[in-house]
């Protein structure tokens, strides 16, 4: 067993999608965006939280996808990504007005 009653593959795993969506989305090349959408259904939290912040950084219509998948949407974490994914080319800025990393 691993950590948090996983077993190592399945921890292992979950990082390895983490790692290709971050790398997706670092790409901005908007064909990718269909990968990553495939993985917001994934049942681990880790892998569609992951999806959006790629899709963030890959399609403009990102509101479109908020509203589709935000009221359905049940952990805490995903939520709080869906909720900080912006439009391809606008910097987030931070309640205290400070420009924060895309």
């Amino acid at each position: 067993m691993g950590f948090a009653g996983q077993d190592q593959h399945s921890t292992g795993s979950d990082r390895s999608v983490c790692n290709a969506l971050h790398a997706i989305g670092n790409t901005g090349d908007a064909a990718m965006a269909a990968v990553a959408a495939r993985l917001l259904d994934d049942p681990s939290p880790m892998a569609p939280g992951a999806a959006v912040l790629a899709l963030g950084r890959l399609v403009a219509d990102i509101e479109r996808l908020r509203a589709a998948h935000l009221l359905t949407e049940t952990d805490a974490t995903v939520r709080d990504e869906w909720c900080h994914a912006q439009p391809t080319g606008v910097i987030p800025v931070s309640p205290q007005g400070e420009d924060r990393d895309p």
